[in-house]
């Protein structure tokens, strides 16, 4: 459960390392991603303007026009053939505008929807979509997707240790 820039990046590598060691078959998964609340999401359904939303309307997001301070443009998961595991989606919240996002979600593939996953919990609409085709590409030009990266003031390797090690 990782927040701030770049976070979906070091805790999907923490994710795949830790999935590789347990002999679990996964890969990363890049998208596009908009967390919002339900008066958000009933405007854009109306396609109200963003500019004539009261300020109780929010929605927060990533993508290649929104890149984040480390100019990262997309949202990173780990998918497995049972859905996808998104270990960062806490950086989405924002319970002072009614936005509720736990610190980590699973999200099963039957509740996949052509190339959009949409999932509603306590109000909060959280929505992944134009998944990239080109994956590991984008990964491997990010800063923090190897075991040298670091969520927090911890190494990626030291959290693979560390989770393995509360396994055991």
């Amino acid at each position: 459960q990782s927040t701030g820039n770049g976070a979906c990046v070091n805790a999907t590598y923490v994710g795949l390392e830790v999935l590789r060691r347990l002999g679990v078959d996964a890969s990363p998964s890049v998208w596009d991603a908009m967390v919002m609340n339900e008066e958000a999401r009933l405007l854009m359904m109306d396609q109200t303007p963003i500019s004539e939303w009261p300020d109780t309307a929010w929605s927060v997001g990533v993508n290649a026009k929104t890149r984040d301070a480390d100019g990262i443009g997309f949202h990173a998961v780990v998918q497995t053939k049972e859905g996808i595991l998104d270990l960062s989606s806490l950086q989405f919240a924002r319970p002072h505008k009614n936005i509720n996002v736990p610190p980590a979600m699973f999200v099963s593939t039957r509740d996949f929807s052509g190339s959009e996953i949409h999932v509603e919990q306590q109000g909060t609409h959280y929505v992944l979509y134009n998944k990239r085709s080109r994956t590991p590409a984008a990964l491997r030009t990010v800063k923090g997707f190897s075991s040298d990266g670091k969520l927090g003031h911890t190494r990626n390797s030291e959290w693979i240790d560390m989770i393995l090690g509360e396994m055991e």
